[in-house]
Formats: structure tokens, sequence, C-alpha cells
């Protein structure tokens, strides 16, 4: 159980730290009115394509996680 809280949480941490990073970057980017290098593109599809991978992973066991919250709660209270 601990172990399953701990993913849960860690894959929620992970993919809000994603979005907030690109989201900082790209409104410093907007801010300053600067132009976005080539360089830093690949990076940019990286993190929209693990944002989008974790959307996918969440939607496809929410059930699972739904169960695992559940148990979660009840391991933790008892």
């Amino acid at each position: 159980m601990k172990v399953r809280a701990q993913m849960i949480q860690s894959g929620i941490q992970l993919a809000t730290e994603i979005k907030r990073t690109m989201k900082s970057f790209l409104l410093l980017v907007q801010e300053n009115k600067s132009n976005l290098r080539k360089e830093m593109f690949p990076h940019i599809i990286k993190s929209i394509e693990m944002l989008k991978a974790i959307e996918v992973e969440y939607k496809t066991k929410k059930f699972l996680i739904n169960k695992w919250v559940v148990l979660v709660n009840r391991f933790t209270c008892e």
C-alpha cells in the first residue's frame, strides 16, 4: 500500500512540476517578447509528451487508482 501511495503521489507531483516549469518558461518568453530558439523545441515537445503520457496513464488506470486511494485511506486510518 505504501509503495502504491508513493507512486500515485510522485506521479501527481511530477506532472505538476512539469506543468509549472513549462508554464513559467513560456510566460517568461512571452513577457520578454523574445523568440524561442530552435534548440528549445525538443525540450518543449518532450515535456508535452510527458504530460500527455501521465494523463493517459491516469485516465486508463483511474478505476485502479480510485481503489488504491480507498485502500490507502483505510490502511492509514486503522
